[in-house]
């Protein structure tokens, strides 16, 4: 729609300088130039200097929109990479309780263990003993 609008525009603007080039040699007296200097001229300069902001508007707007894209892929990957890490430090946690669990069952059997010592120690005292 903006564009549609500004095609008119800007095809407004160069029949405008066309039939100024057209009536140069034929309507060239003071009120001609006043006209000429007060309103065409500048319309002229103002016609051109939109032409240019709007291609540099347009240019802007590129490459804001490939910087969007980017950002949008950068988001989608640390989307992604955020999930595996999730995955992976759920994972680590689970071990992390296996492990304290197996440490608690070999705490557990190591004090078993150590309090059997002295009976172990009196079967062998009994055994060596036994034998003469």
């Amino acid at each position: 729609m903006f564009n549609d609008a500004l095609w008119r525009m800007s095809q407004q603007s160069r029949r405008l300088q066309e039939l100024r080039r057209e009536i140069e040699g034929i309507w060239d007296d003071n009120a001609a130039r006043e006209l000429n200097t007060r309103y065409l001229h500048p319309h002229q300069e103002d016609d051109l200097q939109m032409g240019l902001s709007y291609r540099e508007q347009q240019d802007k707007l590129g490459q804001a929109q490939l910087k969007v894209t980017a950002a949008q892929e950068h988001e989608a990957s640390v989307e992604r990479l955020s999930s595996q890490i999730t995955d992976t430090l759920d994972i680590a946690e689970e071990e992390m309780q296996n492990a304290h669990r197996g440490y608690d069952l070999y705490l557990s059997y190591q004090a078993e263990s150590r309090s059997q010592l002295p009976l172990v120690q009196d079967y062998i005292r009994r055994a060596n003993s036994a034998c003469p």
